[in-house]
């Protein structure tokens, strides 16, 4: 399916901060190359300007906000995690949600790098199908090996563990 979003998924601290849980590979939020997971949003700043103090939001009145208004970009105040205040303007674009799914890109320079970024070890729905992270790596790997790569970067940074069976088997991908 597809649907408009940001590219990322919202959480709420142990503070009762709402922050940002996920950024969604290829995404608006991954394409500023600003927002980072664990950002706090402050404020949510409307194109008609009016501005929204997120302070005493929950989780699900933000993720309700962000996802059903009629407007296609916010303005969003954030506290990084190093505590700096910064404002980042974001247009919804369309993105294929494909559950358990991971895809590789690109990336432009003198070289040809491939980039892949594990989110989670996560296993196919179904037990008897043998789609999971490793499956859909190694479907990525052959597809950057018909254009010759000259490296590649598999991003664990926001990796949130998952099925060890797959950790495993994406091991196998590269060591015998």
């Amino acid at each position: 399916t597809e649907s408009k979003s940001f590219g990322f998924t919202l959480t709420e601290t142990p503070r009762g901060e709402i922050a940002i849980g996920r950024i969604i590979p290829g995404g608006p939020a991954y394409k500023s190359g600003i927002l980072r997971q664990g950002d706090i949003i402050q404020q949510i700043i409307k194109p008609d300007g009016k501005i929204l103090d997120m302070t005493f939001a929950s989780e699900e009145e933000a993720t309700m906000l962000i996802n059903t208004d009629s407007y296609d970009n916010f303005s969003f105040v954030v506290r990084n995690l190093s505590g700096s205040r910064i404002t980042v303007t974001l247009q919804k674009e369309i993105l294929k949600v494909e559950s358990n799914n991971t895809t590789g890109y690109l990336l432009s320079g003198e070289k040809k790098i491939a980039y892949i970024a594990l989110p989670d070890f996560y296993t196919g729905s179904n037990p008897a199908s043998p789609k999971g992270l490793s499956y859909d790596v190694a479907k990525e790997l052959s597809k950057f090996k018909k254009q010759s790569i000259n490296g590649l970067i598999l991003d664990l940074r926001y990796n949130g563990g998952g099925a060890i069976q797959e950790a495993v088997s994406l091991c196998g991908l590269f060591i015998d």
